[in-house]
């Protein structure tokens, strides 16, 4: 605990899961994202709502990712160490994962003011 101007502030605690905000933030928007996708009707009017589903769901995988990022990593490395795929395997793996998400972040900036029910 430290003392400021004679508050005390437990910093430590209170921002605990500050270390990896963009993991705390994506388990926060995950759920409520899916349950956007399953109650809503509507779409944005630029899009057809085959194509505003398709974007939900890639924005879902995104957000599924982050918060799985540690685990799916492990496990290709553990692929990797045990020589079931090489190093380029590997490495393209990662760059399309990667590819990936940045697209289902951009398709989430960009909608983000239309979701809504």
């Amino acid at each position: 605990m430290k003392k400021i101007d004679g508050v005390t502030s437990n910093r430590r605690h209170r921002y605990h899961n500050i270390h990896n905000l963009c993991y705390e933030i994506a388990g926060y928007i995950l759920p409520r994202l899916r349950q956007f996708k399953e109650s809503t009707d509507g779409f944005p009017h630029t899009l057809t709502e085959t194509i505003w589903y398709i974007y939900l769901d890639e924005m879902i995988w995104g957000f599924q990712y982050v918060v799985d990022i540690d685990k799916i990593e492990d496990e290709l490395l553990d692929l990797w160490y045990d020589g079931h795929i090489t190093s380029r395997e590997y490495l393209e793996i990662e760059e399309e994962a990667m590819d990936r998400l940045d697209l289902s972040l951009e398709l989430f900036s960009r909608f983000y003011l239309n979701l809504a029910y």
